[in-house]
């Protein structure tokens, strides 16, 4: 819920929404395979794989060092950072960091992945939708 209401509050002033580009501006009914197709890689498969990497080896390796507050923060930045979008990046790096909060309370990969696919699916559907 945070991250909608920081998105919401930062969008008026970034744009950060239209940065990226991979969301279509309308509904197009010749395109439904596409976007079904697109659908699936963006709302469950990044989730699953940028989960694994940022918060399972990542997180792992920096809470091995560093502890675990460094662990949320570090991967945080480094989630945004990757995402290689200038505007989006504190929306980005935000929500790397309630991942990795999530990460650290739950001591789970699961409810990262299932809030990031949750995230990713609604900013799709919202896009085609408003």
């Amino acid at each position: 819920m945070a991250i909608w209401v920081i998105g919401a509050a930062l969008n008026p002033f970034l744009k950060a929404g239209e940065e990226q580009g991979l969301v279509p501006d309308d509904w197009d009914p010749d395109r439904a395979g596409a976007f079904v197709a697109n659908f699936v890689v963006v709302a469950l498969v990044a989730p699953i794989v940028e989960e694994l990497t940022y918060r399972g080896l990542g997180f792992a390796a920096v809470r091995q060092f560093f502890g675990g507050a460094a662990a949320v923060v570090v991967t945080g930045v480094a989630f945004g950072l990757a995402h290689g979008l200038v505007i989006a990046l504190p929306v980005l790096t935000i929500f790397g960091l309630i991942l990795g909060w999530l990460r650290l309370r739950t001591a789970s990969l699961y409810p990262p992945i299932i809030l990031h696919a949750i995230f990713n699916g609604t900013a799709l559907l919202a896009a085609v939708l408003a």
